[in-house]
């Protein structure tokens, strides 16, 4: 994946996010959930946590992952760009501060010698009248913006944003069906690609469960099909307000590779007054023609 294609992961970028110096060291702990409620809209001037985000490092022999305590802060409201002109990310307690970059596009930082980019989709609610951002989805990568074509050596993928109460979920009767999008990120010792997701889930409030699937998209097909591999996943318990699962992967259309996946996490979270978005992470290990490489990714739904 080159410097362009980084830039690219979100589908529709509303909000990129930030550029800038090094960063401070701060506790490594997830910060205070934020709640969605009915009185008051979205104050994104804040700090929020990544749930179960997503990390992965290349060296150009070998590609590891982790899950890693990331935060995310918002600040320097632009009113004219419409955005904010910093984003503070915090990873296990290293704060990588980034500004916006105009000539980027993007918000720019350094930490520890390295450049990174953090790119970012807004998510709103999607009230047909007066609609509201309530999640964001991102991907914050290490890349040497002196060089076209170098590709990321890390990557973190996560969302963040207002969530719906636990107690708004718990009360919630009925079934409903979530559908929207997202990309999955592939990424091998020494190489890294993108492909488009189409994400579908059915959820039983009234017996606190869900269910679904994630088609994912060959990162080499233009336009897109969605039908390189399909993550399934199983009949899940709702846990608070959003669940955790194991899910399994199906390669639809190797294209004459062989693949093998392992290690698969998903997770989601419902935001919003009353749960209008379902966004979350997923993520595997894999090999490709016996190759490893992690598979790391975020989805949303309405």
């Amino acid at each position: 994946m080159t410097r362009k294609l980084l830039l690219a992961i979100p589908a529709a970028l509303s909000l990129a996010a930030c550029g800038g110096g090094g960063g401070d060291d701060v506790t490594n702990v997830p910060a205070q959930a934020q709640y969605s409620d009915t009185t008051s809209a979205p104050n994104w001037t804040t700090t929020l946590p990544a749930n179960l985000t997503t990390y992965a490092e290349r060296d150009g022999t070998n590609v590891t992952s982790s899950q890693k305590v990331v935060n995310v802060e918002f600040k320097q409201w632009n009113s004219t760009r419409g955005g904010h002109d910093q984003v503070d990310v915090q990873i296990d307690g290293d704060v990588i501060t980034l500004m916006w970059d105009a000539t980027e596009q993007a918000h720019v930082g350094t930490y520890n010698g390295r450049t990174y980019l953090y790119a970012s989709d807004f998510i709103t609610d999607n009230d047909p009248t007066a609609p509201e951002t309530v999640a964001e989805e991102f991907i914050v990568g290490s890349i040497d913006l002196t060089n076209p074509n170098s590709i990321p050596t890390e990557i973190a993928v996560g969302v963040v944003g207002f969530e719906t109460p636990d107690s708004v979920v718990a009360a919630a009767t009925g079934t409903a069906n979530y559908t929207g999008r997202g990309n999955m990120v592939f990424m091998s010792a020494n190489a890294v690609d993108v492909a488009d997701m189409q994400a579908n889930f059915a959820v039983n409030f009234t017996n606190s469960t869900i269910s679904g699937s994630v088609d994912i998209d060959d990162p080499l097909t233009n336009p897109s099909t969605y039908n390189f591999a399909t993550v399934n996943v199983p009949q899940t318990a709702l846990t608070g307000n959003g669940f955790s699962a194991q899910p399994t992967v199906t390669v639809n259309n190797p294209g004459g590779n062989t693949y093998t996946f392992n290690n698969e996490t998903i997770n989601g979270t419902f935001y919003g007054d009353n749960s209008e978005v379902l966004a979350g992470v997923l993520s595997a290990d894999y090999t490709e023609n016996g190759a490893p490489g992690v598979a790391l990714g975020t989805y949303w739904g309405h």
